[in-house]
C-alpha cells in the first residue's frame, strides 16, 4: 500500500513539471543528446542522461545570461530580456528570505530595450526626436520643437520638426511667434523681443506681446532686445493691458469710475425688476 502511494505520488510530481514545462513554452531544449533549461527558464534539478533536466519558465521579462547547467532556484532568473528593464536585481535564498527572481518591467509603448544586466531605464523610444526616457518621463513625446506622433516601430516616421519661427511643446500643432517675439533655441517657446518696464511676458496660453494694464504703447512692433516699448499712462489714467497705443488713449480714473456706478446702477435695477 506504502509503495503504491510513493509511486503515485512519483507520477503526480512528474506529470506536474512536464505541465509546466508545456504551459511556458518548452522551458527544455534538447542539446546533443542532453536536455537543459533555456535562458528564460530555471533549473529545478540536474539533466542526468537518459532523464531531462526538469525546467519551470522564469517570471515574465526576466532570464539568464547563460542557460542553467545546475539545479537552482529563482535568482537564477537575474537578467531583464529585450523590451524590459530592470527594477530590482535578482537574490539568492538566505535562511530568513526566500530566493527572488530579477524584477522586470515592460518597456512604456512605442519603446525598446536590450538585455538589462542592472537596474537603470534602459527603453529608448524608437523615433529620435522623442524626449529620452527617464523615471520622470515614462512616454514617448515629441521634444519641443517638433510636431505629430512618435514613431511605433525602429525606422518609421514619427514627429516632424517645426518650421523656423514656430514653436511646439509635448507634439503639439506648431504654431508661429507672435509679432513682437522671438523662437527660442529649442523651438518650444517665444519670447517677447521687449522684455523692460510695462510689457507683458511672454505664455504658451496666449502667444502675445503687449504692454501691461496702465501702460501705453506697441510692444508687437519691438525688435530683439530692445527696451522702452510701453509707457505709464498718465496720472489719473489706466488702460487695459494691450488696449491703449497712444497716451490719449488711457482712459480717466473719473470716467472709468463713472461707467462703473453707471453700470452698476443698471445692474441693480434689472435685478430688482426681475
Amino acid at each position: 500500500m506504502i509503495f503504491l502511494f510513493i509511486f503515485t505520488l512519483q507520477i503526480g510530481i512528474q506529470s506536474f513539471v512536464q505541465a509546466q514545462c508545456a504551459i511556458n513554452a518548452s522551458a527544455t531544449q534538447s542539446l546533443a543528446g542532453a536536455t537543459i533549461c533555456l535562458s528564460s527558464a530555471i533549473q529545478l534539478s540536474t539533466n542526468n542522461q537518459p532523464q531531462a533536466a526538469q525546467c519551470i519558465a522564469c517570471p515574465t521579462g526576466s532570464g539568464n545570461i547563460q542557460r542553467p547547467s545546475i539545479a537552482g532556484d529563482l535568482s537564477q532568473c537575474n537578467i531583464c530580456l529585450a523590451n524590459y528593464q530592470m527594477t530590482a536585481i535578482a537574490q539568492p535564498a538566505t535562511q530568513m528570505i526566500p530566493a527572488s527572481a530579477a524584477q522586470c518591467q515592460a518597456c512604456p509603448a512605442n519603446s525598446y530595450s536590450l538585455l538589462s544586466v542592472s537596474p537603470g531605464y534602459d527603453c529608448q523610444c524608437y523615433d529620435q526626436y522623442a524626449i529620452p526616457l527617464s523615471d520622470t518621463q515614462t512616454q514617448c513625446i515629441c521634444k519641443n520643437g517638433y510636431s505629430g506622433n512618435v514613431a511605433t516601430s525602429l525606422g518609421s516616421l514619427g514627429c516632424k520638426q517645426c518650421a523656423p519661427g514656430q514653436f511646439s511643446s509635448s507634439g503639439s500643432v506648431c504654431v508661429p511667434c507672435a509679432a513682437g517675439s522671438s523662437i527660442n533655441l529649442d523651438q518650444g517657446s517665444c519670447a517677447c523681443n521687449d522684455s523692460s518696464t510695462g510689457t507683458t511676458i511672454w505664455s504658451p496660453d496666449t502667444n502675445v506681446c503687449q504692454c501691461q494694464a496702465g501702460y501705453y504703447g506697441n510692444a508687437t512692433a519691438a525688435a530683439p532686445n530692445s527696451t522702452g516699448s510701453c509707457t505709464s499712462c498718465p496720472i489719473n489714467t489706466l488702460s487695459k493691458a494691450g488696449s491703449a497705443l497712444k497716451a490719449s488713449q488711457c482712459t480717466s480714473i473719473s470716467a472709468t469710475f463713472s461707467l462703473f456706478i453707471k453700470y452698476s446702477i443698471i445692474y441693480i435695477l434689472i435685478f430688482i425688476f426681475n
